[in-house]
């Protein structure tokens, strides 16, 4: 499966918030908290609604699309074999 970059990106900034947060937990640094919750509500946000998107994708109608090589299923079998 491939990931793209921009989502990989924003793992990893959501990541590097969330061990920020803790740190500032960790060290009383109230000032600090709240706009970094706030990031990582919103990064959160956009990936579940990148990935609802995502999940809801339809396939392209493929029904009017022109071949680019035409072959017949007997000339298919004799280049296989």
């Amino acid at each position: 499966m491939h990931i793209p970059l921009p989502l990989k990106i924003i793992t990893g900034v959501i990541i590097v918030l969330v061990i920020v947060l803790i740190i500032a937990i960790k060290r009383k640094q109230r000032g600090l908290i709240w706009p970094l919750v706030i990031l990582i509500l919103l990064g959160i946000g956009f990936g579940a609604w990148k990935g609802s998107k995502e999940y809801n994708r339809r396939n392209a109608d493929l029904g009017t699309v022109k071949a680019d090589i035409n072959i017949g299923a007997v000339d298919l079998i004799q280049e296989y074999q």
